[in-house]
C-alpha cells in the first residue's frame, strides 16, 4: 500500500464518507468559500448606497447646474435612465462575478468528488485486500503454531543484545521438566552432561567468531528420570551491517536413536561379538596412540590357548565358544583395570599394559595368568582342561612400532610353546633370529623340489621272530644349498602351516613308489613300505585321487603301500577321515596309526578306525627295562591289538635288553637303531644284497 492511499485512509476514516460527500459537498464548499447571504447583503448594500447618493446629490447637482425647468426635467429623466443603466450594469457585474465563482467551485467539487470516488474504490479494494491478507495471516499463524507444536524439533532463539533466551515447550516435554524460563547459561548448566558442557560453549563461540557457516553441536541432556538424551543443536545468526550478531535462532533434534545405532556399529567394529572384549582393531589403535606419546613405557602380552583345536574337534565348537567366554571373564578378573584385554582371533588374546612396568611385575602377572588354567573349566556338565602359552615384550626397549611388537610377543609365545607349553617367555633378539630363519626356510622350501634338494632315506622294520626286514619306513631329508642339512622336525611343521606339505607329500609318494618298484623288480624281499602322511594332505580334496593316480601310473600294487597317520589327523572331523580310510583300504592301501600312547590316545580309535598296524611310541620303549608301568602298557597294548587282528610296531628300540623284553611280550615288529638306522638307497641295497 502506497503513501497516498495511507493519507486517504487516515483522512476519511468514517465508514459513511461517500454518502456524506454526496449530500453535502456543495454546502461544504459554499459555506467555506461562497456564502450566498453575504453576496446578497453586499449587492443590496451597494445598491442602497449608490441609490441614496444618487438621489441625494443628483437633483441638487442638476439644480445647481441648470435653471431651466424643461432642461432639468429632461436631465432628471436622463439621470433616471442613467441610474438604471449603471445599477443594472453594476448588478450584472456583481452577479456574473459570483456566478463565475460558483461555477468554478462547482467544477472543483465535481472533480474532487470524482477523485474521491476513485480513492474510495481503491480504499475499498485495499480494505478487502487487507481483510483477505489478515485472514491468510491468521491461517499462517495457526499453521505455524500447529507446526511448532507438532514438530519433532524444539525451536529456540537467543537475543544477545537483550540477553533473552526463548525455547519452545517441546524441549522441556522431551526431558520431562516444566518450562522454567531460565537463561541460556543456566539451562546448559542444569541439563547438559558434565563432559559435554565445554563443547557446547566452544561450538557456539566458534560460530559467533565467524569460523563456521552454521552453528551445530552434539551433546547429551539429562532427563528427569536420570537418563541422557543425545541432542543435535543447529542454528543461524542474524547480524547487523557491521557483522555483529544480534540474534541466534535454531532447533534441537533428538538423535538418541542415531547415536545408539552409531555406538552399536562402533561396538561391532571394535569389539569381539563372542567375548565382548576389544578386538584387534581396537587394540592396534590404542597401542599406536600409546606409542605416539613417545615417553610411554609398557608391555604387550600375547596369549594362545594350547591345543584349543582339539577341544573344538572333540567337544564341538559350542563348547569351544563357551570356554573362550569363561576364559575371557577369568582373565579380566586377574588383570588390573588399567590393562586392556583384547581377543585377536580364535584362541588368541592380547594384553596391553600401558604403564611403567618392570620384568619382576610382569613375571608375577605371567604367573597369575598361567594359574588361571590350573583348574578345569566347567562347561555344562563337562570339565574342560586347557592351558595357555604367553609371550611378553616390552616397549620401547623391544620396539617402538605396533606391528613389530606384535611379532615380538608372538615369537616369545611360540618359544614358550616349544618349551612345553603352559608357561610364559620374555622376548629376546634370539627369538627374532628364529623367526627370520623360519621365514627363510619357508622361502627355500618353495624351491627345494625344483632344486632336487630332498632325499628319501629308509629305516627297516624287523620281524622279531625271523629277524628279517618286513617293512621299510620312508623318511624325508632336506639338504639345503643355503642351510645344509635341515631337520624334519624344523621344516615339516613349516611345510604344514604353509600348505607346501601337499606338494612335498606327492613328490615323496611318487619317489617312494618308483624306488620300491625297482627294488621289487630286483627281487628284494619285504612286504611293503610305510609313508608318513600329514593331516594337511588328508584334508586336501584331491588326495585320494592323486595317490590312486600315482600308484597306477608307476605300476605298484596299492597293498604294498602303508600310509602312516598320527592321532592329530583325527582331531578334525573324525567321521570324514574314517570314510577316507575306508576308501583307501578298498583300493588296497594299508593304514598304520603312529605315535600311539601320546597326546589324546583313545582306545576308541582302535575300535572305529580301519587300521592294519599300531605303532607304539618311543617314550614307552625308553624305560621298558626299568619301569614296570611302561612294560605293562606295552604288554597290554600288544595283547589288545593282537586280539583285534592288528599288527604292532615298537619304535625306538636301541638296546638288546629292550629287544629281549619285547620278544617276551610277544611283540611283532621292532624299529630302531639296534638293528638299523635310516639309510640311503645304496645302503639299503647293500643290506638286501
Amino acid at each position: 500500500m502506497n503513501d497516498e492511499k495511507m493519507k486517504i485512509i487516515n483522512k476519511f476514516k468514517n465508514k459513511n464518507l461517500k454518502e456524506k460527500l454526496q449530500q453535502n459537498h456543495v454546502d461544504l464548499l459554499v459555506s467555506s468559500e461562497v456564502k450566498p447571504r453575504d453576496i446578497s447583503r453586499k449587492i443590496a448594500l451597494i445598491y442602497i448606497i449608490l441609490s441614496g447618493l444618487w438621489i441625494t446629490f443628483s437633483d441638487k447637482l442638476i439644480a445647481m447646474i441648470f435653471t431651466d425647468v424643461h432642461i432639468v426635467t429632461k436631465v432628471s429623466t436622463f439621470k433616471g435612465w442613467m441610474f438604471v443603466a449603471v445599477t443594472a450594469a453594476l448588478l450584472y457585474f456583481l452577479i456574473m462575478r459570483d456566478l463565475e465563482r460558483i461555477k468554478y467551485w462547482g467544477n472543483e467539487i465535481v472533480a474532487i468528488y470524482e477523485e474521491l470516488e476513485v480513492a474510495y474504490e481503491e480504499l475499498a479494494a485495499t480494505e478487502e485486500e487487507m481483510r483477505v491478507n489478515y485472514k491468510e495471516l491468521q491461517k499462517s499463524e495457526e499453521r505455524y503454531r500447529l507446526a511448532i507444536e507438532g514438530a519433532k524439533d524444539a525451536i529456540w532463539e537467543w537475543n544477545i543484545e537483550k540477553e533473552e533466551f526463548f525455547i519452545t515447550d517441546k524441549f522441556y516435554q522431551a526431558l520431562g521438566y516444566k518450562p522454567s524460563g531460565k537463561k541460556l547459561k543456566e539451562l546448559i548448566e542444569e541439563v547438559v552432561h558434565q563432559d559435554d558442557k565445554d563443547r557446547v560453549f566452544e561450538d557456539m563461540w566458534e560460530y559467533l567468531r565467524g569460523n563456521k557457516e552454521f552453528y551445530e553441536s552434539e551433546f547429551r541432556t539429562k532427563s528427569i528420570t536420570g537418563e541422557y538424551i543425545w541432542i543435535y543443536n543447529k542454528g543461524k545468526a542474524l547480524r547487523d551491517s557491521e557483522g555483529n550478531v544480534k540474534i541466534v535462532s535454531g532447533s534441537l533434534t533428538d538423535i538418541t536413536h542415531r547415536k545408539k545405532y552409531e555406538e552399536d556399529m562402533m561396538h561391532m567394529a571394535y569389539y569381539d561379538l563372542l567375548t565382548d572384549l576389544p578386538n584387534r582393531s581396537f587394540l592396534m589403535e590404542r597401542l599406536k596412540e600409546v606409542l605416539e606419546k613417545g615417553d610411554s613405557k609398557g608391555a604387550l602380552i600375547f596369549l594362545d590357548l594350547d591345543d584349543f583345536k582339539k577341544i573344538n574337534d572333540t567337544l564341538g565348537h559350542n563348547y569351544g565358544d563357551e570356554l573362550l567366554k569363561v576364559i575371557a571373564r577369568k582373565l579380566k578378573e586377574v588383570l588390573d583395570e588399567r590393562a586392556i584385554l583384547a581377543r585377536m582371533s580364535g584362541d588368541e588374546f592380547i594384553i596391553l599394559v600401558s604403564e611403567t612396568v618392570d620384568k619382576f611385575s610382569l613375571n608375577n602377572l605371567g604367573e597369575k595368568i598361567v594359574s588361571v588354567f590350573k583348574n578345569p573349566t566347567e562347561i555344562g556338565q563337562t570339565h574342560v582342561y586347557t592351558t595357555a602359552s604367553l609371550g611378553i615384550t616390552f616397549f620401547p626397549q623391544d620396539g617402538e612400532e605396533a606391528n613389530k611388537l606384535l611379532k615380538n610377543c608372538d615369537a616369545a609365545m611360540y618359544y614358550a610353546k616349544s618349551k612345553g607349553k603352559n608357561n610364559f617367555a620374555f622376548f629376546n633378539k634370539k627369538m627374532t633370529d628364529e623367526i627370520t630363519r623360519r621365514i627363510e626356510i619357508e622361502k627355500e622350501l618353495r624351491n627345494a623340489i625344483k632344486e632336487k634338494e630332498f632325499q628319501i632315506v629308509y629305516q627297516p622294520q624287523v620281524d622279531l621272530k625271523s629277524e628279517k626286514i618286513k617293512y621299510l619306513e620312508a623318511l624325508i631329508r632336506w639338504n639345503s644349498k643355503k642351510f645344509g642339512m635341515v631337520s624334519p622336525g624344523e621344516f615339516i611343521p613349516i611345510a604344514e602351516e604353509t600348505g607346501l606339505i601337499v606338494e612335498i607329500g606327492e613328490w615323496i609318494i611318487k619317489e617312494v613308489c618308483n624306488q620300491n618298484k625297482l627294488w621289487i623288480e630286483k627281487g628284494f624281499h619285504y612286504e611293503g613300505v610305510s609313508i608318513n602322511v600329514s593331516a594337511v594332505q588328508l584334508e586336501n580334496a584331491h588326495f585320494l585321487r592323486n595317490i590312486e593316480h600315482i600308484v597306477n601310473e608307476v605300476g605298484v600294487d596299492a597293498s604294498f603301500i602303508e600310509l602312516e597317520i598320527t592321532e592329530n589327523v583325527l582331531l578334525n572331523d573324525v567321521d570324514s577321515k574314517i570314510v577316507l580310510f575306508e576308501e583307501l583300504k578298498a583300493l588296497g592301501f594299508k593304514i598304520a596309526l603312529d605315535d600311539f600312547g601320546t597326546g589324546y590316545s583313545s582306545l576308541n580309535y582302535l575300535k572305529i578306525l580301519p587300521i592294519n598296524t599300531l605303532k607304539i611310541d618311543k617314550c614307552f620303549t625308553d624305560n621298558v627295562c626299568h619301569n614296570n608301568i611302561d612294560r605293562y602298557i606295552i604288554e597290554s597294548t600288544v595283547n589288545l591289538a593282537h586280539n583285534m587282528d592288528i599288527s604292532v610296531v615298537i619304535e625306538g628300540v636301541e638296546q638288546e635288553a629292550q629287544v629281549n623284553i619285547l620278544r617276551d611280550l610277544n611283540s611283532d615288529i621292532i624299529q630302531g637303531y639296534y638293528y638299523y638306522k635310516p639309510m640311503d638307497i645304496n645302503e639299503i641295497e647293500s643290506v638286501f644284497l
